[in-house]
């Protein structure tokens, strides 16, 4: 077995066991886990490439392979990790409504042990040459070298992108793992957010990624889950047009962020200014994510 591959059994097995352990924790349905599991290796795969693929349907040249080279692909850098995180939730809430049950709370038992699996995704990154890199480094920076940045066979630097991703991802699990939330689905929908907002940042950083041009694919998946959250809370909270103000800020910040990716790809903009107005826009839609939840569980 490859290292790539090792890795990603390692942290598949790493995300079962912690999410059996959750699911005792919080006394959940040992049916649904156990139906979720094959689900959620099944939906997750399948999402992934599915995702993948639709972004860049190709119908110029069709022949006998088309659909194989479109749809069977297995090379690391054809798949969405959104896509799979979107199936595996999938999973959950089907698992739990075949038995029954309410998909929230296994939603929330399972939010930080896949995060725990994105981090080894991510990690495993390293064996794929540039697939998880940033930029070239030039050999005096402070950042050229291991673990901060990989080296090629030409003695080249770049970004350990991945890297940040990982320790992100590892974060995120450890926080919602450990911090007490009273409302069913907070947890899964905050390690969605805060896995979310960080990737936005990361993959302006990648040097390969899913991308349309200056759009990078992955960038606008995570954009539409926070603005898709924000639009949810406030049609659940009561009161007028003024609960969707989280989502208009959301928008906004949005469109600051795209300003940025195309002020990267044709002006010459330092990057310092240019990602700094783009944390500064990440901080922003944070503020009005928690904005949303606190309106809807307060009625403010």
């Amino acid at each position: 077995m490859s290292p790539y591959a090792t890795v990603l059994v390692c942290g598949l097995a790493a995300c079962f066991l912690l999410y059996a352990l959750r699911v005792r924790m919080d006394k959940l349905s040992f049916r649904a886990f156990g139906l979720s599991l094959p689900l959620i290796l099944v939906f997750g795969v399948i999402f992934s490439k599915l995702v993948y693929a639709l972004c860049f349907l190709d119908f110029s040249y069709v022949d006998e392979y088309w659909f194989e080279i479109t749809f069977l692909g297995l090379s690391p850098s054809e798949f969405s990790v959104i896509g799979g995180a979107a199936g595996a939730c999938l999973a959950v809430v089907l698992a739990a409504k075949a038995v029954h049950a309410f998909p929230a709370p296994l939603l929330d038992a399972f939010a930080p042990c896949g995060a725990v699996f994105l981090a080894f995704v991510r990690f495993s990154e390293m064996y794929q040459g540039r697939l998880g890199a940033g930029p070239l480094l030039e050999g005096t920076s402070i950042l050229s070298r291991f673990p901060l940045a990989i080296q090629n066979d030409y003695g080249e630097w770049f970004l350990s992108v991945f890297l940040m991703e990982a320790i992100a991802a590892l974060a995120v699990a450890a926080v919602f793992w450990f911090v007490p939330l009273r409302h069913a689905g907070l947890r899964a929908e905050l390690t969605a957010v805060y896995l979310a907002l960080p990737q936005i940042f990361f993959e302006s950083l990648r040097a390969i990624c899913m991308r349309w041009g200056f759009v990078r694919c992955e960038q606008v998946f995570c954009g539409v889950i926070l603005l898709v959250l924000v639009v949810s809370n406030g049609a659940r909270t009561k009161g007028g047009m003024k609960r969707f103000l989280p989502a208009l800020g959301i928008i906004c910040a949005i469109g600051v962020i795209v300003f940025v990716e195309f002020a990267l790809d044709k002006f010459n903009i330092p990057h310092l200014v240019s990602y700094g107005l783009m944390i500064l826009s990440l901080v922003a839609m944070a503020l009005f994510e928690h904005r949303s939840i606190h309106n809807l569980h307060t009625g403010a």
